[in-house]
């Protein structure tokens, strides 16, 4: 069972409308679109985001521990400081998203699109298995 301490129904807000408190209303069980939702700090420990849509949200600061985003679009994305310990991001577009200072370790990255990515400070990332990452955060 997916604990989610201020998650609701996201369809209220007004689907990809940036309003500012989509993180109390987003609900990845029900709606996998969230393009520019403004999910700062959210809580979505295992969270199933399969394939969502998450195109420039504002995830900085969110908990994504083992959350599953597989094949989802995260392109342009905000993930400043977030938490993806363990996460599954086989498969996801991280296209032009900012990475800046989150932790990845032991996060499986395998065919995830990293091209343009800001991955500056990332903390324990594989990118053996990643797509299009610049050479400079390659380890030798």
């Amino acid at each position: 069972m997916i604990v989610f301490s201020t998650c609701l129904i996201f369809l209220l807000s007004g689907c990809g409308q940036p309003v500012g408190k989509d993180v109390e209303r987003y609900n990845p069980e029900l709606d996998k679109d969230c393009t520019r939702c403004d999910l700062r700090g959210a809580d979505l420990v295992l969270a199933d985001l399969t394939g969502a849509d998450l195109m420039k949200a504002d995830l900085s600061g969110a908990n994504l521990i083992k959350a599953d985003l597989s094949d989802a679009n995260l392109s342009g994305a905000n993930l400043l400081f977030a938490l993806l310990v363990g996460a599954d991001l086989t498969g996801a577009n991280l296209t032009g998203a900012n990475l800046l200072g989150a932790n990845l370790a032991d996060a499986d990255l395998i065919g995830a699109n990293l091209e343009g990515a800001n991955l500056d400070g990332v903390i324990g990332a594989d990118f053996s298995g990643a797509l299009n990452v610049s050479p400079k955060y390659l380890k030798d």
